[in-house]
């Protein structure tokens, strides 16, 4: 039994041959993600911030002792291993640094302030999340270059103590926590914007997302940040972090076609973070954060007589992809189910199934196989169940021969593996 899975673009063909299909995998998945108003989250108070989120302190392999802030959302569930949290990381700004473990979270409004408000605890209920808050010491910078002074080169700058004992943090998160190492979120403020950019480009492969704001970054080594969906902000006239740093990683990208989203605001001053959390909309940044950038699972499950065999990918929503079930010799599809419910599917004369599907969250497709004996029996017996039959079948067979000639596909491992 192989198993391939394409993301992939289709011409008009596609979309007449195979609407059957794609229609039934749209609504088995459907039901998933209702449609969230996420203008109804509004950030807490920085006080009441304190008591809603716990007090810890981690201590880093080179002994660089991190006060932290830890957060649980409710949807959260330990023990419920089929829907680990997402990972929400937030680097405050020069205004939080400290021992005290609460300055971080009274400096500046962030986007934990908002993740953790009662607001955000019933827009995403149904949402598992974790939000970490460390806080830098006085003596240190997450970054230890001078912000006025743009762009840097991070072979040049040795990563700083506090930065590596954040990434030691996550690093134990997502190893004691039910917590999703695709989907780990990174952002951050002015320092803290320095610091995410930072973070990101020497560990790539945690992150899924960043959002720095304010800060800049080495676009030398841009390279790094390829496979990262990035959205950055910055204001046009802020003297503390020059805007020219911004500007020169957003350029890096995309020369390099990494997907990069720029907001620049006019006039703001320092304080882009306000801006980026109040005024931008459609989406919002949490919106974007948890519809846009989120790594949904699709699960593929094969049974063919006694054997069963499993194929996992991470696409993300609006995805589309296809699915090439070649069965071993003997074998014919005989039902396929997508999310539970039975569905329709194409067959060629090698018996090899072929469905398109649109990702609209995690998703398990299992698709059972038969001996072409039992099949056949089945077929006079129930009228031949499961697959298109008869004349239908012949001309769909056809028509997908003439759209699979015409898919151009990616090879879904191609896409970063965390």
């Amino acid at each position: 039994m192989k198993t391939f899975i394409k993301l992939i673009a289709l011409g008009a063909l596609a979309g007449i041959v195979l609407t059957g299909i794609s229609v039934h995998a749209a609504e088995s998945s459907e039901e998933l993600t209702a449609k969230r108003d996420y203008s109804l989250i509004t950030n807490v108070g920085k006080s009441e911030s304190l008591e809603i989120m716990e007090a810890l302190s981690f201590e880093s392999s080179d002994g660089t002792v991190l006060p932290y802030r830890k957060y649980y959302s409710p949807a959260y569930n330990a023990e419920d291993k089929a829907n680990p949290a997402m990972v929400f990381v937030f680097l405050h700004g020069s205004g939080g640094q400290g021992d005290n473990n609460e300055q971080q979270l009274r400096d500046q409004i962030s986007t934990v302030n908002y993740l953790i408000s009662p607001s955000a605890e019933e827009v995403l209920a149904d949402v598992p999340y974790i939000v970490i808050a460390p806080q830098c010491h006085k003596e240190n910078q997450w970054v230890n270059t001078p912000y006025n002074q743009n762009s840097y080169n991070i072979d040049e700058v040795p990563m700083s103590p506090p930065l590596n004992a954040v990434y030691e943090l996550i690093l134990k998160v997502l190893e004691e926590d039910n917590a999703d190492k695709d989907n780990v979120m990174l952002g951050g403020m002015s320092m803290g914007g320095y610091g995410t950019w930072d973070l990101a480009t020497r560990y790539p492969e945690l992150f899924n997302a960043i959002f720095p704001i304010c800060g800049s970054g080495d676009p030398s080594h841009a390279e790094n940040l390829k496979d990262i969906k990035i959205w950055t902000f910055h204001s046009d006239n802020d003297v503390s972090v020059p805007v020219k740093g911004t500007r020169e990683m957003v350029e890096a990208l995309e020369k390099i076609g990494a997907d990069v989203h720029y907001t620049e605001f006019q006039g703001k001053g320092h304080n882009a973070w306000t801006p980026a959390m109040e005024e931008v909309k459609d989406p919002y940044l949490l919106e974007w954060l948890i519809e846009d950038c989120r790594l949904y699972t699709v699960n593929v499950l094969t049974k063919e007589g006694e054997e069963l065999t499993e194929t996992t990918e991470k696409l993300r929503i609006g995805d589309k992809f296809s699915i090439e079930m070649e069965p071993t010799e003997g074998f014919v599809p005989e039902k396929l189910y997508i999310n539970g419910v039975e569905s329709e599917f194409v067959t060629d004369d090698n018996g090899s199934l072929y469905i398109e599907c649109t990702v609209k969250g995690n998703m398990e497709i299992t698709a059972e196989f038969v001996e072409e004996k039992a099949e056949e029996e089945s077929s006079v017996a129930e009228g031949g169940k499961g697959g298109l039959s008869g004349g239908a079948k012949i001309g769909i067979i056809a028509g997908a021969a003439a759209v699979l000639g015409g898919i151009i596909g990616i090879i879904a491992a191609k896409k970063k593996k965390k």
